[in-house]
């Protein structure tokens, strides 16, 4: 299966781009936060909780005890990919950053 990235922060649309597995491509996504600076995981970036609506990023992100903002994010963004075929985090203003399998 492979997954896409796509993005958009800022007035900046990624182009899409395609990796072997949802690991790969959330790292990619932890680089592309890394170019446009955002401290991740964040309070400012939401993800959209089935259960619970709009939770912080933050929230969802960092595992109890110590942790590695890194680690955390590549994590929780593969296993949503895996899980639920794609995971999507908004940061306001119509930014988000999106995988999602393509078949």
């Amino acid at each position: 299966m492979v997954y896409v990235l796509k993005s958009r922060i800022g007035e900046e649309d990624s182009n899409l781009q395609e990796f072997p597995n949802a690991k790969a491509a959330a790292a990619a996504a932890w680089e592309l936060c890394d170019e446009h600076q955002l401290d991740m995981p964040s309070d400012e970036w939401t993800f959209d909780h089935p259960q619970y609506g709009d939770q912080s990023c933050y929230n969802m992100m960092v595992p109890k005890g110590d942790w590695e903002p890194n680690r955390a994010f590549i994590n929780f963004m593969t296993n949503q990919a895996e899980s639920n075929g794609s995971v999507q985090i908004d940061g306001g203003d119509s930014e988000y950053i999106r995988i999602y399998s393509k078949k």
